[in-house]
């Protein structure tokens, strides 16, 4: 009898047809028929130049492929499969000369610096144009607990180690040591999982299961008092008296300063003045100077984006230029 609960947890929380151990059905769309990640397919111009780069300078193993009517190749990268289509690319080289907001393919190393030392190797014995950018903009957990705002985004120190390369028709691989910071809380799941203990197996299922449910639940509740709140913020920005430009709190200023930091943050793109401004305005408020500055986003059309900063492969400093991105969400029709 051991093994349904040992079958139902090599499926995860959710059984083949959607439903949790109990019978309750707590998954979306097709998740509880997805096991795993099999391949990932990019349509490339030339797959002679891609498959080069990709073996050649990435390391990927070109495996058999069978005969079908596509003009390809396929190569293991290790725990699932990359495939390559010969056609018409979306994307291009060089399509993004200033900033890393890319999709990507993430690669996880054991050793970051000596995965580096190799790059520079190649880069001076084989490949001189080969080139690479370094993201300094994700902390590391110790950074991400001690530091309330994140940096100017022009040193390594405290973030992951995330290197980005370019394959010929401009999609990006991620080469990062992301694991590392996770490997401790793996060790325990792990020795949770090798108890061998039917018992305890059905009811660490049953456990995630009602963890799920529970916490949609939660965000439903979340999103309707984050309405109401924004709502009795606004009416009290209305009521709320102003304070002169002198009296604003210079904490508070400095904190916005601050946020312009990260990526995506309304406090993005708006200078000193301007924040001292929407303070003065909230009367040091600063969720009402929040809806002040959203307000102002609104009536110009968008919200302005600026991407963190990044290092070349000579460790330079490269800045990056704001965009403006539409107020109005998208929202695809499926019906």
């Amino acid at each position: 009898m051991a093994a349904a609960p040992a079958a139902a947890a090599a499926r995860g929380a959710t059984g083949a047809g959607g439903e949790a151990a109990g019978g309750e059905d707590i998954c979306r769309g097709i998740g509880g028929c997805v096991c795993r990640v099999n391949h990932i397919a990019l349509v490339v111009q030339d797959v002679g130049d891609s498959l080069f780069f990709y073996t050649d300078i990435v390391g990927f193993k070109q495996i058999n492929r069978v005969n079908f009517d596509r003009h390809g190749a396929w190569l293991s990268m290790g725990n699932i499969q990359l495939h390559l289509i010969k056609g018409q690319p979306h994307m291009r080289r060089g399509q993004h000369p200033a900033d890393l907001i890319v999709s990507h393919i993430a690669l996880e190393v054991a050793d970051a610096g000596a995965t580096l030392e190799r790059l520079r190797r190649l880069q001076k014995e084989k490949f001189p144009g080969l080139r690479w950018r370094q993201n300094v903009s994700v902390p590391t957990w110790e950074a991400s607990s001690r530091d309330h705002f994140e940096t100017d985004h022009t040193s390594a120190e405290g973030k992951l180690t995330q290197f980005f390369l370019e394959d010929p028709d401009g999609y990006w691989l991620e080469i990062c040591n992301c694991g590392e910071h996770e490997e401790e809380e793996h060790v325990v799941s792990s020795k949770k999982l090798s108890c061998g203990d039917g018992g305890r197996m059905r009811l660490r299922v049953w456990h995630v299961a009602k963890m799920k449910v529970r916490a949609r639940a939660w965000i439903a509740r979340m999103r309707s008092r984050l309405g109401r709140a924004e709502e009795a913020a606004a009416a009290e920005e209305e009521k709320r008296r102003a304070v002169a430009l002198e009296a604003v709190d210079k904490e508070k200023l400095n904190n916005f300063r601050l946020r312009r930091n990260t990526y995506g943050d309304i406090c993005q793109g708006f200078s000193d003045d301007e924040l001292r401004a929407a303070l003065a305005k909230a009367g040091n408020h600063a969720p009402s100077a929040v809806l002040c500055l959203r307000k102002k986003r609104q009536e110009q059309g968008g919200q302005v984006l600026l991407p963190p900063a990044f290092l070349d492969d000579r460790g330079k400093v490269h800045l990056t230029s704001e965009f403006r991105m539409p107020t109005a969400g998208r929202r695809t029709n499926w019906l």
